[in-house]
């Protein structure tokens, strides 16, 4: 993979304290087309908030202080255990202290409670997003949701992620992660529709 202009794209200020560059996203989960922009995870020295800094149409850039990438990757939170469990391919520069055993970090209880947030999140903005009639967003929320979900299930069966992009399969046995608050004939139906909602994401990437 190619990433001559990120050097120049970084924010000037923080160069001096990277500590990690990590794909994430679309790449990450192989779901990406021609055009998809690069997802980055950014980790620095300093101690500041997670958040997005959004850079043309080639990179969008997550900074996260080195103390908030640690409590969050303490706390199952599945962007930094993806990370963790990065192929090498994807991993611009490593992060030296990540470990190297993901089952050690493991913990159902935070697991749960993540995808509880998160799926709040989730069912919020697809109502906005169908009350909008916006499929193109609403497609891409609900491959991102299932992506989770999918993630979430290989890391609390497996204690580590090997496995990205998911198939169908696999969310029989992703329901049993979902929070009471979330219906399984909802998710039924979204496991049949899943193929074109993958369909319709991809072609408006």
């Amino acid at each position: 993979m190619q990433h001559t202009s990120l050097e120049g794209l970084l924010e000037d200020k923080l160069k001096s304290e990277i500590l990690g560059i990590y794909i994430q996203g679309s790449r990450l989960w192989g779901c990406a087309v021609k055009n998809s922009d690069f997802d980055l995870l950014v980790i620095v020295k300093s101690d500041i908030p997670k958040g997005s800094t959004h850079m043309g149409t080639q990179y969008d850039v997550t900074y996260s202080g080195e103390r908030v990438f640690l409590d969050r990757l303490r706390n199952n939170c599945l962007y930094e255990v993806c990370a963790a469990a990065s192929p090498e391919e994807f991993i611009i520069k490593r992060y030296v202290k990540m470990p190297t055993d993901l089952s050690e970090i493991l913990n159902r209880k935070y697991l749960r409670k993540y995808l509880e947030d998160e799926t709040a999140k989730i069912h919020a903005l697809g109502e906005k997003f169908a009350s909008k009639n916006d499929v193109r967003k609403h497609a891409k929320l609900y491959t991102h949701a299932y992506h989770l979900l999918f993630l979430a299930h290989q890391f609390s069966t497996t204690g580590s992620i090997n496995n990205f992009s998911g198939d169908l399969k696999t969310l029989r046995g992703v329901l049993t992660l979902l929070p009471e608050s979330w219906e399984a004939p909802n998710w039924e139906k979204a496991g049949t529709m899943y193929k074109s909602m993958e369909a319709t994401a991809l072609s408006s990437l």
